[in-house]
């Protein structure tokens, strides 16, 4: 296989043949019906048979509907991702930590309750022992 290197005038040749060649960057996955989509459908549909917790009848999943919850799932994700990118910028971090996720979720209680228990707050042991203890049950 042979690698395509552009040289320009002047240059060593030790130091093209030590560089990397350009890889093509790899296209979105698409669907049959040719939407460009990153997850991939077969896994979501793959979640989606095995929820125990649902009410819809999953055996007969059109592909349609599959797509339409792997879009409406790759949105949401990148939402979530924004929203907590957001509070790492505003606490002038580099990286989006845990820290960074859990405020982003506790910031928006209406739209994303059903996050606290996956993603709560980080908190000092001595902390959670006293909230464990203010709410036992007598």
């Amino acid at each position: 296989m042979a690698n395509s290197y552009t040289v320009s005038q002047g240059e060593d040749l030790k130091l093209v043949l030590t560089r990397t060649p350009p890889q093509p960057q790899k296209a979105a996955k698409r669907s049959s019906c040719g939407k460009p989509v990153l997850l991939p459908i077969t896994r979501v549909r793959t979640i989606m048979k095995t929820d125990v917790n649902s009410s819809v009848n999953t055996s007969c999943l059109s592909q349609e509907s599959t797509l339409l919850i792997t879009k409406a799932t790759e949105m949401f994700i990148a939402e979530l991702a924004k929203q907590s990118s957001k509070v790492a910028s505003q606490n002038a971090a580099n990286e989006v930590t845990y820290k960074h996720l859990a405020t982003a979720v506790h910031s928006k209680p209406d739209e994303l309750k059903f996050l606290f228990d996956v993603l709560p707050e980080k908190m000092l042991a001595k902390d959670a022992l006293a909230w464990v203890n203010s709410n036992k049950p007598d």
